[in-house]
C-alpha cells in the first residue's frame, strides 16, 4: 500500500486555500509534515492520522461545487459523528481536489482546520488524500494502514477510546466580523494604505490576490512602493481602495467587515479619510 501524500503545514495550508491552489495529486511516498515543531513523520496508523488532525468527523458529502480556475472544489459535508474536536456546525466546507470525494457518500475524515477574515466560514481539509475513508454501511474503504480491516463500528470505538482523539489542537484564531467604530477599526490595524490593484495574481471564489501600488500610507511604515495582498474577490484592477491590514509581512485583514472600502463609496471614503486625518 501506498505511505500517505504530503500535508502541508498549515502556513502553506492558507496560501494554498486562499489563492485556491488544492493539493495535486502528490507523490504518494512523500511523509506528512506534523504541526509539531518541523519534524516530519510517516502516517502509518490510525493514532498517527490522529494526532495529525485539528478535527476527526464522520459525514456525508452533501454539495460540491468548483472553487477555483485550478483543481480546487469545496463539497459541503454534513456532520453526522464527530470523534475529535467540535466544528460547532451541521456542516463544515471540506476544499480538495476534484472527484477526491463524491455527492451522496459517507466518509470518515481526518481533517485540518483553519480560518480567514475573507472566508466565510471555517477552512477544513483532509491531511492527506490517502487518509479520506469512505464508508458504505457497516465497510471501510482506503489506506489499509489506518483500515487494519477494522468495520466502521470498530473504528469508531477504537477512536474514542484513543488517547490522540482526546488531545485537542489549540489554535490562536481571532476573527474580529467588525470593528464598532472608524476610530476603532484604525486603532486595531497596523497598516492603513490607500492601494491600488495593478494585477491580479490568484482568485477564487472569495478571494483575489494582487500586486497593489501603495499610493499611500496613513498608518504603518513601508519601505516597497507594492505589495501583493489578499483582497475581496470582487475588487478590481486599476481602482482605488483603503485596506485595514494587521500583520508584519503575511498581510491580513484587520476585520471581515468593512476593512477594505473603496474610492467609490464617496461618502464612506471622505468619513473615513477625516477620521484618520483627526
Amino acid at each position: 500500500m501506498k505511505q500517505l501524500k504530503k500535508v502541508f503545514t498549515m502556513a502553506i495550508l492558507s496560501w494554498l486555500v486562499i489563492t485556491g491552489c488544492a493539493p495535486d495529486h502528490r507523490d504518494a511516498s512523500l511523509h506528512i509534515t506534523s504541526r509539531e515543531g518541523e519534524t516530519v513523520t510517516a502516517i502509518t496508523n490510525v493514532d498517527d492520522a490522529l494526532k495529525a488532525s485539528d478535527h476527526v468527523v464522520i459525514g456525508e458529502v452533501v454539495d460540491e461545487a468548483k472553487f477555483s480556475s485550478t483543481n480546487t472544489y469545496r463539497y459541503t459535508v454534513a456532520v453526522k459523528t464527530e470523534l475529535k474536536g467540535n466544528v460547532n456546525a451541521k456542516s463544515i466546507d471540506v476544499y480538495e481536489a476534484k472527484d477526491a470525494l463524491k455527492k451522496g457518500k459517507e466518509y470518515l475524515l481526518f481533517l485540518e482546520y483553519w480560518e480567514h477574515e475573507l472566508y466565510p466560514r471555517p477552512v477544513y481539509t483532509p491531511i492527506g488524500e490517502e487518509t479520506i475513508i469512505e464508508i458504505d454501511k457497516n465497510q471501510l474503504r482506503g489506506n489499509e494502514n489506518i483500515v487494519m480491516n477494522r468495520k466502521k463500528d470498530d473504528m469508531v470505538t477504537y477512536i474514542q477510546n484513543s488517547p490522540e482523539a482526546k488531545r485537542l489542537t489549540k489554535k490562536n484564531v481571532h476573527i474580529v466580523e467588525k470593528a464598532s467604530s472608524t476610530e476603532e477599526l484604525i486603532d486595531q490595524s497596523d497598516f492603513v494604505l490607500h492601494v491600488m490593484p495593478v494585477e491580479v495574481v490568484h482568485e477564487n471564489e472569495y478571494v483575489k490576490t494582487v500586486t497593489a501600488d501603495i499610493l499611500q500610507a496613513y498608518k504603518g511604515q513601508l519601505d516597497q512602493d507594492s505589495t501583493v495582498i489578499n483582497l475581496p474577490a470582487d475588487v478590481e484592477v486599476g481602482k482605488e481602495y483603503l485596506v485595514f491590514l494587521k500583520g508584519e509581512k503575511d498581510f491580513r485583514l484587520t476585520t471581515r467587515q468593512g476593512s477594505v472600502i473603496s474610492k467609490d463609496h464617496e461618502s464612506q471614503w471622505n468619513d473615513v479619510l477625516s477620521s484618520i486625518n483627526k
